[in-house]
This record gives C-alpha cells, sequence and structure tokens, in this order.
C-alpha cells in the first residue's frame, strides 16, 4: 500500500491520471472542485513530489512557503485564515504546512476517485463494497472488470515482488475492509500469470467477516484461508500438515 501510494504521487503517474481524468465527465456536487483542480494540472505535476517529501519529513525547506495559503492553486479547498489562525497561530507553521499539504494531496485522491477509480480512498480501497459483505456478487463482478490505472500499478509493483523473489506461496493479510478489493486483485492477478504460486490469505477482516463462509467462489482467488494468529496454519500449509 505505501509503495503504491508513493508511485502515485510522482510527477509522472500525476501527469498521466491528470490526462485520463481531462477526458471524464463529472458531474454533481464534485464537479467544480474537480474542473479547478484538472486546470492547475501543471501545479500539481510540479508540486506533488515536493509535498510528498515534506509529508515524509525527508524535506522541511519549504515549510514556510507550504504554510501560506495564498500558495496553493485550489483556493475554493482552503479553509478561511481566521480558523487557520485560531487552530495553529503564529508558532504552528510546520502543522499549519502539513495540514495544507494534506489537502493537496485529498484534492489527488478526489480526483482519482471521480474519474478514475470510484472505490479509491488514500488509506483504503473499496472499503464500502466491502464492509459487511454478505453477498459476494457485488465484489467478483468488480473483480471480473479490467484493472483501473490505479490496479495496474498496484500489479506492476506486486509482479516486481515476485520476480525478484520467485515465491512458491503468497500470504495476504487482510485486517480491514479497505484491504480485501486490493488483496483479491493481487490474488487473480497471481492465478492468472502465475498458477503454480499457492495464495492465502488471513488478517482481523477474513477472521471475523468470512468466520461463516458459505460461498465457495472466494476460492476462484485463494487456496486457503486462515483464522485467528496464523502461525500454526501457515506452518501445516508450508509443511502438508493436515488442514481443518
Amino acid at each position: 500500500s505505501i509503495e503504491l501510494i508513493d508511485k502515485i504521487l510522482t510527477r509522472e503517474c500525476i501527469s498521466q491520471i491528470f490526462d485520463l481524468a481531462e477526458g471524464v465527465h463529472v458531474s454533481g456536487k464534485k464537479a467544480m472542485n474537480i474542473r479547478i483542480i484538472l486546470s492547475n494540472k501543471d501545479f500539481y505535476t510540479k508540486w506533488v513530489e515536493p509535498v510528498k517529501r515534506f509529508l515524509q519529513g525527508r524535506d522541511s525547506t519549504f515549510a514556510r512557503l507550504f504554510a501560506n495559503p495564498q500558495f496553493w492553486a485550489n483556493q475554493k479547498r482552503m479553509p478561511n485564515p481566521e480558523d487557520l489562525e485560531w487552530d495553529y497561530g503564529t508558532s504552528g507553521t510546520f502543522n499549519q504546512a502539513q495540514y495544507l499539504c494534506t489537502l493537496f494531496i485529498e484534492d489527488i485522491g478526489n480526483v482519482i476517485q471521480q474519474c478514475i477509480s470510484t472505490h479509491f480512498e488514500m488509506v483504503r480501497y473499496a472499503e464500502k463494497l466491502c464492509r459487511s459483505l454478505s453477498d459476494f456478487t457485488p465484489l467478483d463482478d468488480e473483480l471480473a472488470k479490467e484493472p483501473n490505472l490505479i490496479d495496474q500499478w498496484m500489479l506492476e509493483l506486486l509482479e516486481q515482488k515476485i520476480s525478484a523473489t520467485s515465491p512458491t506461496h503468497l500470504g495476504l493479510s487482510v485486517p480491514f475492509p479497505g484491504n480485501l478489493y486490493g488483496g483479491l486483485r493481487c490474488a487473480k492477478f497471481v492465478k492468472e500469470k502465475h498458477p503454480e504460486i499457492q495464495i492465502t490469505m488471513g488478517g482481523g477482516y477474513v477472521s471475523t467477516e468470512l468466520r461463516q463462509l458459505s460461498d465457495p467462489r472466494i476460492f476462484k482467488y485463494v487456496d486457503t484461508i486462515t483464522f485467528d494468529d496464523g502461525e500454526l496454519p501457515l506452518e501445516r500449509i508450508l509443511t502438508g500438515g493436515e488442514l481443518v
């Protein structure tokens, strides 16, 4: 997940996102804001990597510049100056810069969500689709679609890992609903491209939401599912031990 976001927040990828988004019609309440963001493509492309480095704590050079609300292209997104003064005062330059940089990143996330992948969020993916999933059909239908641009980048990173390590087994950790779609998208890719790799899925979401699993279709994507602490199940899977 971290590597995927790190890849998205590069000049090259932001340029691709904006080029693709410019050909998409957006309606509704967010349409105006999306048009404002897209009209400032050069600004977002130029500053995305410095903003990322700043938020990662790798470069504080632009802290004072980023703390200035007048610097940012999307003024419609800016908070009231009086609210900023109340929240951060004159001594909170660094924190204010972090906050305004976060709004900048959220703008990019909004473009992706409105124009590239409706399920995308910066800290989760297709969470609403997977929360309290009583029927597997909506998720199964979504996975049957061609991977979108974000999916493609995620799968490219996965392929790099597979090429570097040549694994016999792949373990997918799914602690939250917002990890399930991405995990199964990766699993489908591996099933199609590397059918010799055995896939196991576990994690907090699996141990709770899938505990009474009755729909077998999930096994199109994974070979085994583990509940609770995974050490003993993994040992049995890897050594040919007894499975329950």
